[in-house]
């Protein structure tokens, strides 16, 4: 067998839209749609008159996005001028027409029925003077007033839309679902009767349709979705993009004769993804259908097409291609992309991207030593069992914490509370290279620059010591000219503590240039020594001790939701805990597919040891309960639990809080953070409309990586919280200073500071309870159609106020049945109270972890969210008597 090529290995790779606009979806929020593109004027300042607007200066000709959550307004006489946002919820009142003065002289030159009036509280400004650089917020002391001009449509048209829209986001909250009330707008952007594929598209008309209607979808790029319909014929898959979110694109078409590679994938944890790439290793495709049942059906069509079964075949033998790459016809690199293609990470995916090890651990020398064994990493341990010192203190934390408890929702124990792959672990390392996709992530704003990747030094350092970054590596590492370590773009990535513009990421002695850097990592990859070890790594991230009591015994254990097959989302029918399972499960990383059920044999094996070899018998269902090692115990009552009290960051923004997932280190560790542990949220907090895209030095240090992971909670605390819901409110949680951690570099310690000072105003901003929905507001007048469309919505939230009455009743009955429960709680603290000086000593002894600090201990620090506190924590003693707990209210029961 030839060497295969290894394809697109990047989604820096991918082809970019040919689009003359500055415009895209990357300037929407995570959820939100665009609707119509519009030529327009706009009119910074309306007056009664506006013959002024004649003037050079008078007017902006440019293009107005009409989006689900605001208005996006592209200038077009100008490539400086930057981009502007409008939200709806910083609107001070509806947008309405707006009228001329009786006898003004514009009125004869302009139709009075194209323009319309609103005021705004707040601009957002993207892309300043034409340059990719942090989003910039302006927030006005009054309401400026703004009018435009349609130039081809009338007002009356657009409002109609526009006003129902924009009721529709003063309604949304982190509970609503706002989709419900969408969905008749999207349904009547996409046409009457379902859309429609236009066969003036086809290739040839001789071909031969073989789907009976067209089949909804939609194109998972990175962070972004196109929707759009699928039609299959015998000769060609076309996809036709939807109106939504379309800037632009027109029908593509894939020759089924050109099919190299055609497998089925995973898509938020659901089995509903489809992707192909072409023989021209540059076209590749990811399908996302509605339902595993539609897309295997998909999938069975194509299959029964020849030229499709022959690209199928060559792909999905897996023992083949473990066979191929003992014979060494194929590299490790390629062995590795095709170990994660079958494991469902792709580059189309940044929740599921391809994963490669560190290799390398020599990057002082001033030259790299493939013959020396100690210039390369321990292949057999994880990341977070590399460092003895942190891997002891990961144990304690890990004997600490209290077994798996279904009935109280205690979630199983777990030895890393951050993973080895995320959405931000990606664009950390590629932030140079796609800075949009990463100020899309963050809510229009780079990280902190000593949490950026500065040093592949200082990134190794803080993967190695930092207890909150174990991450491995991506392929662009290996792969491509190295690019994306050089600032070329000239970013304004931001001035580091000790003064150091934040500029390119510093290489090691041992390289010359970027492309030389990748050249050589790639080499060590493929050596000798790698070669002879690489088994026991893909023995860790793809086989047996992947889950169950390997993994404990390898150290290799994560948090239970990260694994396949820890919850079924089709089974959950309630869209708030479905929302909020995944945005937990896409912020901090997804195991791949587990593939082998017994050690991988090693490069050199014998034949034998090949066919002794165990391969999950479905790679495209889940890993079946029968099978060892069994995954990690799971139970429907721990899942539920933990969506419920996942609910407050579930309809936050995968990339306004998370966006689809930071974490990691610091010093070039990419951010720091833990898994959050089910907790009740805290009470509801109001902010007003002009409040919500506010800008300021708070939203600065609590932003990014940190704004994803101050949602952390820990195992101790979420007890004591169901404690205090039972009843026992004299006590309440403290948290212990910073535990000390084994010693890293500068920048890694600056942002552990960083994490922990993350204010309590921000973490209750990201966790409010739902709230209790009465009779909404009557709306802006409308259509007529679109009214009567969410009558019934309404009505339903109105009656849900006497749903939390009757509640009130069962809880006041459940309390007094709970009294004996209660006092075994109050013996369960107070022998955890019993503990604390055993843990104290065993602190000391270790040395890695700061003495707890006394329960009367007024120097104890508030509660903060790095994810060295989530298991130490500690209780307060009762400051009052034991009172009865004041009834629960309507929000309290919700």
């Amino acid at each position: 067998m030839a060497s295969q090529s290894s394809g697109v290995t990047s989604f820096l790779q991918l082809k970019k839209d040919r689009r003359a606009s500055r415009f895209t979806l990357l300037f929407l929020e995570y959820n939100e749609f665009l609707l119509q593109d519009l030529a327009v004027y706009k009119y910074e300042a309306p007056t009664s008159d506006l013959s002024w607007v004649r003037s050079s200066n008078g007017r902006i000709g440019g293009r107005l996005k009409l989006c689900t959550r605001g208005l996006i307004f592209e200038p077009t006489t100008d490539s400086r001028a930057p981009i502007v946002r409008f939200p709806f919820k910083s609107m001070m009142s509806p947008m309405k027409p707006y009228k001329l003065a009786q006898g003004s002289a514009l009125a004869t030159q302009t139709n009075p029925s194209s323009l319309f009036y609103f005021d705004s509280s707040l601009c957002i400004d993207i892309e300043i003077n034409g340059r990719v650089a942090p989003f910039v917020t302006h927030e006005f002391k009054q309401p400026t007033g703004l009018v435009f001009q349609l130039q081809h449509s009338t007002v009356h048209e657009f409002l109609e839309i526009a006003c129902e829209l924009q009721r529709i986001e003063s309604l949304r909250n982190a509970f609503s679902d706002s989709k419900k009330l969408l969905r008749p707008i999207l349904d009547q952007a996409i046409g009457k009767g379902g859309p429609q594929f236009e066969l003036r598209n086809l290739v040839d008309f001789s071909e031969k349709v073989l789907t009976t209607s067209p089949i909804r979808v939609d194109r998972v790029r990175p962070l972004v979705r196109n929707p759009g319909i699928l039609m299959i014929t015998n000769r060609e898959i076309y996809f036709q993009p939807s109106n939504l979110n379309n800037t632009g694109e027109s029908v593509e078409h894939f020759p089924l004769r050109r099919i190299a590679v055609l497998v089925r994938r995973r898509h938020m944890l659901r089995h509903t993804g489809l992707e192909l790439s072409l023989d021209d290793q540059e076209s590749t495709a990811f399908f996302n259908f509605e339902s595993p049942k539609v897309r295997d059906q998909v999938w069975n069509m194509l299959l029964s097409q020849p030229d499709v079964q022959k690209a199928v075949a060559k792909t999905s033998d897996l023992r083949r291609m473990v066979k191929a790459w003992q014979n060494k016809e194929i590299s490790n690199f390629d062995y590795l992309n095709y170990l994660n293609s079958i494991a469902d990470r792709s580059i189309h995916d940044l929740t599921q991207y391809p994963v490669y090890p560190w290799v390398i651990k020599d990057y002082t020398s001033n030259k790299l030593d493939l013959e020396d064994p100690s210039t390369f990493r321990d292949l057999s341990k994880p990341m977070g069992a590399l460092d003895d010192q942190r891997l002891q203190y990961f144990l304690e934390r890990f004997e600490m914490m209290p077994p798996e408890d279904p009935s109280t929702g205690m979630p199983p124990p777990f030895l890393y509370g951050s993973h080895y792959s995320t959405p931000g672990f990606v664009l950390f390392y590629l932030v140079r290279a796609a800075p949009q996709h990463m100020l899309s992530l963050q809510s229009g704003k780079f990280d902190a620059p000593d949490r950026m990747f500065s040093s592949v030094q200082e990134t190794f350092a803080s993967a190695t010591q930092n207890p909150s970054d174990v991450k491995e590596l991506v392929p662009e590492f290996y792969s491509g000219d190295g690019s994306f370590l050089l600032n070329e773009q000239n970013l304004p990535l931001g001035v580091q503590q000790d003064g150091e513009v934040l500029n390119h990421v510093k290489m090691p002695p041992w390289c010359k240039s970027p492309r030389d850097f990748v050249k050589k990592c790639r080499k060590a990859l493929d050596c000798d020594f790698v070669s002879d070890r690489l088994h026991l790594w893909i023995d860790l991230i793809f086989g047996y001790k992947q889950r169950g009591k390997a993994a404990i015994d390898a150290h290799n254990l994560f948090y239970y939701l990260t694994y396949e097959g820890a919850v079924d989302l089709e089974a959950i029918s309630d869209p708030n805990k479905r929302a909020a399972l995944e945005s937990q499960i896409n912020e901090f990383g997804q195991c791949p597919k587990q593939l082998f059920l017994s050690a991988h044999p090693k490069r050199n094996a014998s034949t034998k040891e090949l066919d002794q070899l165990e391969i999950v018998s479905s790679l495209d269902s889940r890993i079946k309960s029968n099978e060892k090692p069994k995954p990690p115990p799971l139970s429907s009552s721990t899942a539920t639990s933990s969506t419920t009290a996942l609910q407050g960051a579930a309809s936050q923004d995968l990339r306004q809080n998370q966006h689809v997932s930071l974490g990691g280190g610091a010093g070039g560790g990419g951010g720091g953070g833990d898994i959050p542990l089910p907790r009740p949220p805290p009470p509801p907090r109001q902010q007003p409309p002009s409040q919500q895209f506010q800008s300021s030095e708070q939203d600065d240090q609590s932003s990014g990586f940190g704004r994803v992971f101050n949602r952390v909670g820990s195992s101790v605390e979420s007890m004591f919280s169901r404690i205090k819901e039972r009843g026992l409110n004299d006590f309440s949680p403290t948290t212990p200073n910073d535990t000390k951690i084994p010693p890293t570099s500068t920048s890694a310690s600056t942002s552990a500071q960083h994490h922990s000072e993350t204010s309590t105003q921000e973490v209750e901003r990201l966790v409010l309870p739902p709230p209790t929905f009465g009779k909404e507001p009557s709306p802006p007048s409308t259509s007529t159609s679109i009214k009567q469309q969410h009558v019934n919505l309404e009505n339903d939230q109105t009656s849900s106020s006497s749903l939390h009455q009757n509640q009130n009743k069962d809880q006041k009955e459940e309390d007094d049945e709970d009294d004996v429960d209660d006092i075994k709680h109050q013996m369960a603290i107070q022998s955890m109270l019993d503990e604390e000086d055993e843990l104290n000593e065993r602190s000391k002894e270790i040395g890695t972890m700061q003495t707890i600090p006394k329960l009367n201990d007024p120097q104890s620090t508030p509660f903060t969210h790095s994810m060295t506190d989530n298991i130490t924590r500690t209780l307060t003693p009762p400051q009052t008597s034991h009172t009865p707990p004041p009834p629960q209210t309507s929000s309290q029961t919700s």
